[in-house]
């Protein structure tokens, strides 16, 4: 099995579009025939589905109890897509559903998807969100939280099983080395809430792996380099059972540029995340983004 990534019903953007037709190179080329095509009802996931469907001339079986976390709406019905009609939902989330709700939603979804699709059915392919991808493999296999790899736009893990197995396991940790490109867009652990990929960029700017200016999304000439340092962390995090040991990290001390109090922020994140990454203050609670933040504004490093 594979659960390949992706609250409203956006469509994909031109490089979306690009990283689907790698996701279905990558899944159709595997030496793993497809057998079935899951896809959430929104149509970023739907759009991503579709070129392995094409490839694979096999209809995408809209799946609900995949669908994004924490919506207050139903997807709107889509049409034009090679959809499977015959095919129902194993049921559909309650809307407004709240973050408490999200995992065991989710363990509901493996559970079913389980129960209507045996060993015996063949390999299916889930495409759906960050939360649910996590939730999800989580779920199918038993493996920790901590150590799921982070859920990137059109990341992919592989999920394994025998035919006497209940559990699948974890072959494939996030793994991103069929992109050639990302956007703004950056990774996330929907589950452990952390910016592991900060101190993954870190390590490699302090190995001299990429220069000082490296950060989210990486550029083309740091693709090869990220791929490689990417697959190393996570793939041993998975084999060993463990999270590296984790130094306290060490903050940056800037000032709030709407109420002028003092705050802090992971010296990783500020140096890693994309200059649209967000931060809450945490006197006045009002988002904004890293670029806010003049270098005049930044007083030490604690």
């Amino acid at each position: 099995m594979y659960v390949a990534i992706f609250v409203k019903d956006t469509p994909l953007s031109p490089l979306g579009h690009a990283q689907a037709v790698e996701v279905a190179n990558s899944i159709h080329g595997s030496g793993h025939p497809v057998k079935h095509i899951l896809s959430s009802p929104f149509l970023r996931a739907i759009q991503t589905a579709l070129p392995l469907s094409q490839l694979s001339t096999i209809p995408i079986k809209l799946e609900g109890a995949v669908w994004e976390t924490g919506c207050r709406r139903p997807p709107p019905p889509h049409s034009g897509f090679p959809f499977d009609d015959s095919y129902q939902s194993c049921f559909l989330p309650t809307c407004g559903e709240r973050p408490p709700d999200f995992r065991p939603r989710l363990a509901r979804a493996a559970s079913a998807l389980l129960e209507r699709f045996p060993f015996e059915t063949g390999n299916l392919v889930v495409f759906s969100h960050a939360d649910p991808v996590a939730y999800l493999v989580c779920e199918l296999t038993g493996v920790d939280p901590s150590l799921i790899g982070p859920v990137t736009v059109c990341s992919i893990f592989r999920l394994e099983r025998g035919p006497e197995e209940a559990k699948f396991r974890l072959v494939s940790n996030s793994d991103i080395g069929h992109l050639s490109m990302f956007g703004n867009t950056e990774p996330c652990h929907p589950i452990h809430a952390f910016h592991d990929w900060c101190s993954l960029f870190t390590q490699m700017r302090e190995q001299g792996v990429v220069d000082s200016s490296f950060r989210w999304p990486p550029k083309t000439e740091h693709m090869s380099q990220l791929k490689l340092a990417w697959k190393s962390r996570y793939q041993t995090i998975l084999q060993e059972g463990k999270m590296p040991e984790r130094k306290s990290p060490s903050k940056v001390k800037f000032v709030c540029p709407r109420c002028d109090v003092v705050s802090y922020i992971s010296r990783d994140l500020f140096f890693s995340a994309p200059p649209t990454h967000k931060i809450k203050c945490w006197k006045c609670k009002v988002k904004f983004r890293l670029t806010e933040i003049s270098n005049e504004t930044i007083t030490q490093e604690t």
